[in-house]
Parts: C-alpha cells; structure tokens; sequence
C-alpha cells in the first residue's frame, strides 16, 4: 500500500496549529469567585465521604495548615505542612468507625481576590458534624485561607482553622 502524502505548506500547518490551540480546553490565568465556590464545595464533599486523598489534593505542595483546637481548659495550636496534615486526616478518618455519618457545611463569608488574579484570601465558616448510633459530635470551625492559582487550578497554600467542639 503506497500513500501519497503531501507535504503541509508553512500556512497549512499554521493554521492547522491554531485550530487545535482553539479547540484545546483553555486554562485559566486567573482565579475568579467561581473557582473558589467550587474548591470549597469539592472539600465539604470530600470531608463528608472522609476522602484524604481528594482533600490533599487541593493543597500545594508547599502548603501550611495551622489547627487551633479550643477547650475549656486552654487551646491546642497545632502546624502541619501538606505531607503531615495528610497522614494526619487518614488516620484521623481511618479511626472513625464506618458507619458513622457526617456531614460539612460551609459558609463563604468573604473571597478577595487580588489584582493580579493570581491570589485570593477566604473567610468562611464550617460545621462538621457526626452521627453514630443518636449520639452526634457538632464541631465548628472560622477558617480562613489563601488560595492560589496553579497550572489553572485553585489550590489551598495556607489554611487556618480555628476549632470549637460541643454536643
């Protein structure tokens, strides 16, 4: 079998390139408050179906969590950098029995993005509660957030929680 293929001309394959740049799923350059909406959607999901791996996924490499545990006899700060704050969710969840329900909520008090659209800062509010067997475990958190944008995806590079529990 013989094929007889012609070489593309210089503007052939030009404007062969530009239709599949125009075709190609464009990634963003910048954050916007959509993005935002749904990373933080994608965590409450994924905290509710106690997904590590999906939760990790949202953080930079570089990324620094500081927990601020408050109790009736003081406050626990605790710092974790991405490969900490991971095992520290899988063994967190690995410890839960499996027929425990949750549940998350979240409330975007306020995003701020910065000019440059490259940054953005979250204040929000978080319920994290647990049902086993009638009893239940409500805890509540104020979090604030830097999010960033990387290879057109916005990702957490700092997250600071502040904790209270009740029942």
């Amino acid at each position: 079998m013989e094929l007889n293929a012609k070489p593309l001309r210089a503007g052939g394959y030009l404007l062969t390139m530009l239709a599949l740049v125009a075709c190609s799923p464009r990634v963003p350059s910048k954050l916007d408050e959509p993005m935002i909406q749904s990373l933080t959607s994608a965590g409450a999901r994924a905290a509710a179906q106690r997904d590590a791996d999906a939760l990790c996924s949202q953080l930079t490499d570089d990324a620094k969590i500081r927990l601020v545990e408050v109790r009736f006899t003081g406050s626990d700060i605790k710092r974790f950098d991405k490969a900490q704050w991971c095992e520290y969710l899988k063994l967190g969840y690995a410890a839960m029995p499996a027929n425990v329900e949750v549940s998350t909520s979240v409330n975007l008090r306020s995003i701020t993005i910065a000019a440059d659209g490259k940054s953005a800062g979250v204040e929000a509010d978080v319920i994290e509660e647990m049902n086993l067997g009638g009893r239940g475990l409500r805890m509540t958190s104020q979090q604030s957030a830097t999010v960033v944008l990387v290879a057109g995806q916005a990702k957490y590079s700092e997250v600071s929680a502040r904790m209270t529990g009740g029942q």
